[in-house]
């Protein structure tokens, strides 16, 4: 398995028997260049902020309206992209 892969816990996941993944992508990220996409295609992750339709703007209003502290936290990158592609 590859690195991106192991970065969705993919094996971890087997072990424990969890048959599904997800993650947090949404359809603005949809459009940037995310190799960690491409491993979440091929391990079948399921996104289901995408599969709902979801923008980051939505996704903060929707977390403000369930009163969740975080709505408006600043954006941050995941820690697995600071590290180099192709390493």
């Amino acid at each position: 398995m590859g690195q991106r892969g192991e970065a969705f816990g993919i094996e971890v996941g087997r072990q424990r028997g969890i048959s599904n993944i997800i993650y947090g992508v949404n359809v603005d990220d949809l459009g940037d260049y995310r190799p960690g996409q491409n491993a979440a295609r091929e391990h079948q992750v399921k996104a289901p902020l995408v599969d709902a339709g979801l923008r980051k703007v939505e996704i903060r209003e929707l977390s403000r309206m369930a009163g969740l502290p975080t709505w408006n936290r600043p954006a941050s990158a995941c820690l697995s992209s600071r590290i180099p592609y192709g390493t």
